[in-house]
């Protein structure tokens, strides 16, 4: 009897939680880490059938972090634009990235920096609400569902109705 009575309590005390080592950091970027988000993500409706504009706000994580990337769940290419004054004339261009600051936010808005989408399959219409992948250098994807809104809701700052 006192010989399974050791045996017991040497099971229990050999199967209890182990203190030395600490658990496994399955997280992307460290387990304090808090990652970028994006908040009223909104898509402006298509005037010409052939492309779109993204918009919202990206707020930085607990590091400096960089949007490297737009994918749309839905037949289109997604990228980042910035708009810039040349010689009078606003004119926009591709960018590689937009750089997000920890702790700060960036807001992707019509005439600054935002996002496209091109080579549109079929083109969503005002009312529907598609899903996006927000893509960060670090590796964090941030999946959202942004709403398309008309042109005239964007200019109003459609991005507070948005939901």
């Amino acid at each position: 009897m006192v010989v399974r009575l050791g045996v017991l309590l040497l099971l229990l005390t050999a199967c209890g939680p182990a203190s030395e080592a600490p658990p496994a950091d399955t997280s992307t970027g460290g387990a304090d880490r808090v990652a970028a988000t994006v908040r009223e993500a909104r898509v402006a409706e298509s005037v010409n059938g052939r492309s779109m504009s993204v918009y919202g706000i990206v707020e930085g994580g607990s590091a400096d972090d960089a949007l490297v990337g737009l994918r749309p769940a839905f037949e289109a290419v997604g990228s980042l634009h910035a708009m810039e004054e040349d010689g009078g004339m606003m004119t926009m261009s591709e960018i590689d990235r937009i750089d997000v600051p920890a702790g700060g936010s960036v807001e992707l808005r019509p005439g600054m920096l935002h996002g496209m989408l091109e080579e549109l399959g079929d083109v969503p219409a005002v009312g529907d609400t598609l899903r996006l992948t927000f893509v960060f250098a670090s590796g964090i994807e941030v999946e959202v569902r942004a709403p398309v809104l008309s042109m005239a809701e964007i200019a109003a700052g459609g991005a507070a109705h948005a939901h």
